[in-house]
């Protein structure tokens, strides 16, 4: 049984499974990666509610999450900028005839 010491294993899981899910129709080995990294962490962090981790290993997984969701952002937000980026057109701009 939970005690207050690991209550948060919920919202660690439920982080996991937003992550996953985001990444889960990105196409891309380095996406499906980081999403089979998270649903990792997903039964991780859903065995806390039965066996209390040790702090080492609760310090540990909740830095793996931190390290996955900012990995994954850095990848989502580069892909973003790469779809809405617009090529700037040649430059018509004369130069002066001496």
């Amino acid at each position: 049984m939970a005690d207050q010491n690991t209550s948060s294993w919920a919202l660690f899981k439920q982080s996991a499974e937003d992550l996953a899910n985001k990444l889960a129709d990105v196409q891309q080995a380095e996406a499906q990666q980081m999403a089979r990294e998270a649903r990792a962490l997903i039964a991780v962090f859903s065995a806390w509610n039965v066996v209390r981790p040790t702090n080492e290993a609760r310090i540990a997984a909740i830095q793996q999450l931190f390290d996955v969701n900012r990995r994954a952002m850095d990848f989502l937000s580069k892909q973003a900028g790469a779809a809405t980026r617009i090529p700037h057109p040649p430059s018509t701009r004369r130069t002066p005839s001496r």
